[in-house]
């Protein structure tokens, strides 16, 4: 399973990889919705998981 984690807050993206990764789940991180895309355009996730209040 790999997860894309998208969030402007660096400690939101980190405690979130942090206790995925301990149920030993693939993350990746996106501080914007711009590099999502980006990074959903190259790889295929399992789960995107979005902030809706990034600027």
């Amino acid at each position: 399973m790999k997860v894309l984690i998208v969030d402007d807050a660096p400690t939101v993206r980190s405690l979130v990889k942090t206790t995925l990764e301990g149920m030993g789940i693939t993350v990746l991180g996106a501080s914007n919705g711009k590099e999502a895309l980006d990074m959903a355009r190259r790889e295929a996730f399992t789960l995107i998981i979005s902030d809706i209040n990034m600027p």
